[in-house]
């Protein structure tokens, strides 16, 4: 419930990475957040059938207020991996 208040999922319900350039390893994608859109650096390794990548988005960046109760907080740095099969 906290996690689906603080990106405001009923107003963006999609996270999305897009226009991904690579080349040996490493690149960058564009990241739809929260209606913001920033360009992430992505790492990626490449099979015969798939390519698994990674990256970090930092949520303040993308307009999200800070996640805390009772002084406790979340950091503000989430690790995104994920894999396209082609």
């Amino acid at each position: 419930e906290h996690l689906h208040k603080h990106l405001k999922s009923t107003q963006y319900p999609w996270i999305e990475a897009t226009h991904f350039k690579m080349s040996k390893g490493t690149g960058t994608a564009d990241v739809t957040l929260n209606g913001v859109t920033q360009t992430v650096p992505v790492t990626y390794k490449a099979t015969s059938s798939a390519a698994k990548f990674s990256f970090v988005i930092v949520p303040s960046q993308f307009k999200i207020e800070e996640a805390k109760y009772m002084g406790i907080k979340v950091k503000d740095e989430v690790k995104v991996d994920g894999e396209v099969f082609y």
